[in-house]
């Protein structure tokens, strides 16, 4: 269903969905954008991370606790939980981002309501 977005907006299927390599190492930046909120989701393969970003008018969230999670033991460190336990699963052969009361923080000024994104999105596969 749609992604629901701190201070009541959400991005729906009807978001235009782009994507673009990294310069200098395997993955993905895909860049989910509707009606003026953008989820950024980089699929960085070679350290088994995904980060993810959203922006609006009046503000940039990060997901807590430093902007990406690990997808996979390889990519866990102090910084960097699994996106397991943020309540984020991706499966970019099945072409789905989903989060369940994922928590955000703010990077640019600040995060209005509860801060946290849930519900999905579809992408390519890949």
């Amino acid at each position: 269903g749609p992604l629901s977005i701190p201070g009541g907006r959400s991005i729906t299927s009807a978001a235009s969905v782009s994507y673009a390599p990294f310069p200098n190492q395997p993955g993905k930046i895909i860049t989910i954008t509707e009606a003026g909120v953008t989820l950024t989701l980089y699929d960085y393969q070679g350290t088994h991370t995904l980060g993810i970003g959203v922006g609006a008018a009046g503000f940039s969230i990060g997901v807590s606790p430093y902007n990406a999670c690990a997808l996979d033991a390889a990519g866990v460190d102090a910084n960097t939980p699994t996106c397991a336990s943020v309540g984020v699963s991706f499966d970019r052969s099945a072409g789905q981002a989903s989060f369940t009361h994922t928590p955000m923080h703010p990077i640019v000024f600040t995060c209005p309501g509860t801060c946290e994104i849930d519900g999905g999105v579809g992408f390519t596969p890949y």
